[in-house]
């Protein structure tokens, strides 16, 4: 995927608000809603939300960590990144097909055990803690705006040895976000 960085910002920022919006009105349903699951192998709501906040434990603060990294190398001539075009890494291109939505269709996956929410016994902490993280994702995407998202590096949840550019990772949280958030919404169907 080629696509100039600041049009991916955009449009990451977008797809940040539209998840926003829809956790928000599912945030107004009863708790019993919020839990309730159509079978024992599918997700409530809240687990939903909940394995991403396990996502988010670790992916938001390995971005700050690079975001800060890269805003320490910038040299006054790196600072014209604002036109700069993105081209997405094949491992990335590869892991955000994987999880991306496609014509509203979720492909199924197996989550790894340490971010299973199952039966967790959650409650509208879930919901703010996530609203949180968004927050915080929209705030360090904006401070990408002056960066290289291609040279800044982040480790992906699985190893550590795998590193993906700073937009591939934002790319894959993002979808990632909102494929569990259409999830949720699914739930409530």
């Amino acid at each position: 995927m080629k696509i100039a960085q600041k049009n991916l910002i955009n449009e990451l920022l977008i797809n940040i608000e539209k998840s926003i919006t829809c956790v928000k009105n599912l945030q107004k349903l009863p708790l019993e809603k919020l839990n309730y699951k159509k079978n024992t192998l599918s997700w409530s709501v809240l687990e939903c939300l909940e394995h991403l906040n396990l996502y988010g434990n670790f992916y938001l603060p390995e971005i700050q960590k690079t975001i800060e990294k890269a805003i320490e190398k910038q040299t006054p001539q790196s600072q014209s990144i604002v036109n700069q075009t993105f081209n997405s890494g094949f491992f990335g291109e590869m892991f955000v097909g994987l999880i991306q939505v496609k014509n509203g269709k979720i492909k199924k996956m197996k989550a790894p055990k340490n971010k299973m929410p199952a039966n967790s016994g959650l409650d509208y902490q879930t919901i703010i803690t996530f609203l949180a993280q968004l927050d915080t994702l929209k705030l360090l995407l904006e401070k990408t705006r002056e960066i290289d998202m291609m040279k800044a590096k982040t480790p992906i949840s699985i190893t550590k040895l795998i590193k993906f550019s700073l937009g591939d990772t934002f790319r894959f949280v993002i979808f990632h976000i909102e494929r569990h958030v259409l999830q949720a919404e699914n739930t409530q169907i």
